[in-house]
């Protein structure tokens, strides 16, 4: 995770400060987001201009897609809130820096509300596309106030 955030720089990318090592446990340090995170922002704030959220949200994301990187986790819970009311992309985790060295997209969990149908079989790996189908679940979240807590889990 470490390796791709600290290569990012941008205003939609929460900024990645450096790693700390406390006994045997490794830390990554970013800059404070006031608002914490996207959904709980959206309930404090319900009037907040939702539309230039979006177009915060879709700046990061092709900001990561110019630089060739899948986030493979887009969600409201994945994108924090500055002091400013800006929104800022954050858990780098299961993204993946693709060239031409790589394949051109990765495998892994995600949250299965955001996930784009094809990846809910497990042959399946995140693509850009798939990023831009979690990009509009995105969107109907922010309109919408749709979380993950608000869909039936299978237990």
């Amino acid at each position: 995770e470490a390796g791709v955030w600290s290569s990012l720089k941008h205003p939609r990318v929460l900024q990645f400060l450096g790693i700390h090592k406390m006994e045997e446990e490794l830390y990554l340090v970013s800059e404070f987001a006031e608002n914490g995170s996207l959904p709980g922002f959206l309930k404090r704030r319900p009037d907040v201009d939702r539309k230039r959220l979006v177009t915060e949200i879709a700046e990061g994301l092709a900001y990561l897609h110019q630089c060739g990187i899948i986030h493979g986790d887009l969600k409201g819970n994945n994108i924090l809130v500055s002091r400013d009311e800006h929104v800022q992309l954050c858990d780098f985790g299961p993204a993946k820096h693709v060239t031409s060295r790589t394949s051109t997209s990765l495998r892994g969990t995600g949250s299965i509300p955001w996930q784009s149908p094809e990846l809910l079989q497990d042959a399946c790996k995140r693509t850009f596309q798939s990023d831009a189908y979690a990009f509009g679940i995105t969107v109907y979240e922010v309109r919408t106030s749709f979380s993950d807590t608000s869909v039936c889990s299978s237990t």
